[in-house]
């Protein structure tokens, strides 16, 4: 659902993006240094890096501005934060499916470190009074490695939850981005979890797909030696929360 506005709209495409829906041929772009930092529509009304923009009655903090040309017509992505990999990677540790989860409605990111908490799991949303969430929430608070849950605003909720001890080898090969190490029960649980493809990118990750390794030397234009791990050791900043960037 978007909330509607002269001629342009926004649109709550996932937790983490807002796009701009309708008329935008008219929208306008500023750069710095061939980044965005600011759009402005037709009515004069400004966005820049850092606003937060209501959707819905939610509030959305604008961190990166993207435009992209599809069929002639530019598209508008306003962004507080790209998926990271502990959402990939270590959500899945705690069984389930996206859909359980509610990873395209409420959930925004996981990270590994929660403000006192390290080498855990914690699990950012957006609040909701709809039972069926506070029925999920009741449900967490059930799991063995649960933790605490806190309110780090009124609109988000965080759950902390124990890295599973059948799990404690993969999240130190995922910690090193040795993603390829992951034992073959946790690999599989990460294609079921996601419902990923057995010949998407993530299957050429864990299983180290050689047309993948050729590709990625192509891009890269460097020596990529067979056996080498074929997607980047994390950043730890995007995977520890930090509540400036989404609050």
């Amino acid at each position: 659902m978007g909330i509607k506005c002269t001629q342009y709209y926004f649109n709550a495409k996932t937790p983490r993006v807002l796009s701009i829906e309708g008329n935008t041929s008219d929208v306008t772009t500023t750069k710095l240094e061939n980044n965005i930092v600011g759009v402005t529509f037709p009515d004069n009304y400004t966005l820049s890096l850092h606003d937060t923009i209501t959707v819905n009655k939610l509030p959305y903090k604008i961190n990166e501005i993207k435009v992209n040309i599809k069929e002639l017509k530019p598209q508008y992505e306003l962004i507080t934060a790209p998926v990271n990999k502990s959402s990939m990677f270590l959500l899945p540790m705690l069984g389930g499916t996206r859909r359980l989860f509610m990873y395209d409605t409420l959930f925004v990111n996981a990270f590994i470190e929660v403000e006192q908490y390290k080498n855990c799991i914690g699990l950012l949303y957006r609040f909701s009074g709809d039972p069926l969430f506070l029925k999920f929430e009741k449900a967490l608070a059930k799991f063995r490695s649960f933790k605490e849950t806190f309110d780090p605003s009124p609109h988000f909720v965080m759950f902390v939850f124990d890295i599973p001890s059948n799990y404690q080898e993969d999240y130190v090969n995922f910690i090193n981005g040795k993603y390829s190490k992951f034992s073959p029960t946790f690999k599989s649980k990460i294609m079921e979890f996601h419902s990923f493809n057995i010949y998407g990118e993530m299957a050429q990750v864990l299983f180290q797909d050689e047309k993948r390794r050729l590709r990625l030397q192509e891009e890269l234009k460097a020596e990529i030696p067979p056996g080498s791990e074929l997607l980047s050791i994390i950043d730890l900043k995007q995977e520890t929360f930090n509540p400036k960037i989404y609050i």
